[in-house]
């Protein structure tokens, strides 16, 4: 697409170069709900897997380090935000990208035509978006956060798992969905995570070995919780990428 819309450019024909940056801008997502909509399509292809015949899901969508390459080009830079983002799931790869023989994630990038600056971009904003890993109180309505139990003359390390239930079922919920996450350069779709962490909330019944369901005050607060730090995160892309 770049080249095409070089050519564009050399010849003085706006009307098509317009329509070539609109087809890429039209690819990203700009908003939240946009984003969460494009995950469910991504995990639609995953679910139905790929048979012969069919193109390889990384080529269903777009790739990110091309996208911020044209963005810098051609100066679409409201579509920064989420290619940064999806650079963010992906772990650097020394395999180029046509070695992808199955291509069946999207977990690869065109990493040899990211420059340094951007390179630079994308590992402090992976450090910064893990500053987005809430604290369990956070999730919890006021009666039910520990330091509302908690005894000046209570050991340390007193279990707060059989005095709060609601605790627990946070505790052990961060516990199994951010299983292996961590800033130990192994990427985590944090937004996707919260999302998944609000979906197990959402079914009335204990799951996964859970303790309980939330209390009626702590399972509104956490639904509140979890959509205003998904929406915070977002907001905050182009300070978390220096953009």
């Amino acid at each position: 697409m770049a080249g095409v819309t070089r050519l564009a450019d050399k010849y003085l024909l706006e009307t098509l170069r317009k329509h070539l940056i609109d087809l890429v801008v039209s690819d990203w997502p700009k908003t939240l709900q946009e984003w969460d909509y494009r995950e469910k399509e991504v995990l639609a292809c995953f679910d139905n897997g790929i048979s012969n015949g069919q193109p390889r899901v990384c080529d269903m969508f777009p790739e990110p380090v091309t996208a911020i390459n044209f963005a810098r080009e051609f100066g679409c830079t409201e579509i920064l935000p989420a290619a940064f983002y999806q650079l963010s799931t992906m772990r650097v790869e020394r395999h180029a990208w046509e070695d992808d023989v199955h291509g069946d994630t999207l977990s690869r990038a065109r990493w040899s035509l990211l420059d340094k600056d951007d390179l630079l971009r994308y590992i402090r904003g992976c450090q910064t978006l893990w500053s987005f890993h809430a604290d369990t109180e956070y999730f919890l309505c006021p009666q039910c956060k520990p330091e509302m139990w908690r005894h000046p003359l209570d050991p340390e390390g007193d279990d707060l798992h059989q005095r709060l239930p609601c605790y627990a079922y946070v505790d052990k919920l961060f516990q199994r969905v951010w299983s292996g996450s961590g800033p130990d350069g192994v990427p985590k779709n944090i937004l996707r995570l919260y999302a998944e962490m609000q979906d197990d909330t959402d079914v009335p019944r204990p799951l996964y070995g859970l303790p309980r369901t939330l209390c009626t005050s702590c399972w509104c607060t956490f639904g509140d919780k979890i959509a205003e730090l998904r929406q915070e995160i977002w907001a905050k892309l182009p300070e978390t990428f220096d953009l």
